[in-house]
């Protein structure tokens, strides 16, 4: 009886080993897409105010190691579950396009997808056993009007004074009775609920470590501050003069990029049809990225910022969400055709697929591109105000 129960035990092994890689590749996509776009969030880092800056040798608000494994386990799973053909493992100038908020995190966090997506790097490296990384770009920080307008704009700081002024967040700082004040003191920053952004973001990390907390903080503050910052966020994205501040360059870029690839598209398409024809005559399978290598075929986008820029474009798209997002967390639009049909589009967030209200299952990139342009500004420049004389450099809403 025992060696038929090894033997059972054995088979269901044997059987499971077998069935992992189909189950992994289930778990792509059942075509790759023509065109990906990933919106992501840094991977893991310190916090922005140690507490303890022992625990952080890499210093404020800086990626971590785990951070890094984070996002290079998220570009091997990003080129796994949407780049199913025979995508090039080396990178090309015409295959993809990559953009990183002007930070420390998001920069290494964008390097280490890339590492990931493209496991060979770039050919010819002329480095002695090391991968060359594709080339990233990121705006001058006093620049980065796609990610970081709330560093550089002066009309971010006179919302965020209306919106601490309001009755909502009064009622919300009252709530805490002293302890609001005191939590102030500890953060050494003014009675503002963005001030003590530093302060929750701390107490969050160590939670997230189970890294005990100072004599000075005890475990009721620290629910308190953690509950307070995914209140932050929801109230935050309510206001949306506050959304189109932060989202309006971001989307533009979208418009943009979604557009050039209407224009290419037909083209393209051409070139696949003569290219498969050529295929059925030769009995050959075509390589789908050779039809346009080094004619601007790009087929994957990737953006690395922080969770602001994901949650405002959340919310402007009518997906808000209650908690913040996590490390590594990522919104991934799909464009896809077909013979004879206008290209669609999907919307995935963490590998789940998300429904925008305007734009459900059956959504066409022209309807898309359409609802996009509803959200933008009048005028941009208006709400951003840059030039009006606001300093922003030494200013308590500085994020």
């Amino acid at each position: 009886m025992s060696n038929f129960c090894s033997w059972r035990a054995l088979l269901a092994f044997l059987a499971a080993a077998y069935l992992l890689p189909n189950f992994i590749v289930a778990e792509a996509v059942a075509e790759s897409p023509d065109l990906v776009i990933s919106l992501v969030r840094h991977g893991d880092r310190s916090p922005r105010v140690p507490l303890n800056e022992k625990l952080w040798p890499m210093g404020n608000a800086e990626l971590t190691a785990k951070g890094a494994r984070q996002c290079y386990e998220l570009g091997k799973k990003l080129r796994q579950r949407y780049f199913t053909d025979d995508f090039p493992e080396t990178w090309h100038s015409g295959y993809s396009r990559h953009i990183a908020k002007s930070l420390n995190r998001t920069i290494q966090s964008a390097n280490a997808v890339l590492q990931g997506f493209y496991p060979a790097g770039v050919s010819e490296t002329g480095l002695p056993n090391q991968t060359q990384i594709p080339p990233l770009f990121a705006y001058p920080p006093e620049s980065d009007f796609l990610f970081s307008t709330h560093h550089i704009c002066p009309g971010f700081v006179k919302r965020m004074e209306a919106l601490e002024t309001s009755t909502t967040w009064q009622q919300k700082k009252a709530s805490y009775g002293d302890r609001f004040a005191y939590w102030a003191k500890v953060a050494n920053r003014p009675k503002q609920i963005f001030s003590l952004i530093p302060l929750m973001d701390a107490v969050f990390v160590r939670k997230l470590y189970n890294i005990p907390l100072p004599d000075n903080l005890t475990p009721e503050d620290q629910e308190q501050l953690t509950d307070l910052l995914d209140w932050f966020f929801t109230e935050l994205v309510k206001d949306q003069e506050m959304l189109q501040l932060l989202s309006a360059n971001f989307i533009q870029e979208l418009i943009n990029t979604l557009e050039s690839y209407q224009t290419r598209s037909q083209t393209r398409s051409q070139t696949r049809s003569q290219t498969r024809n050529q295929a059925r005559i030769q009995n050959r399978k075509p390589a789908r990225h050779q039809t346009c290598k080094g004619n601007d075929c790009e087929r994957f986008v990737l953006y690395v910022a922080s969770d602001l820029n994901l949650l405002t474009f959340l919310a402007i798209m009518g997906t808000p969400r209650s908690q913040n997002v996590g490390y590594g967390s990522h919104l991934d639009l799909l464009v896809s055709s077909s013979e004879g049909r206008k290209p669609g589009v999907k919307w995935f967030f963490d590998d789940k697929p998300l429904a925008l209200p305007a734009c459900q299952a059956d959504c066409s990139l022209e309807q898309l591109i359409s609802l996009l342009r509803q959200k933008l500004p009048e005028s941009w420049q208006a709400l951003c105000e840059f030039g009006s004389g606001v300093q922003l450099k030494d200013s308590r809403f500085q994020y």
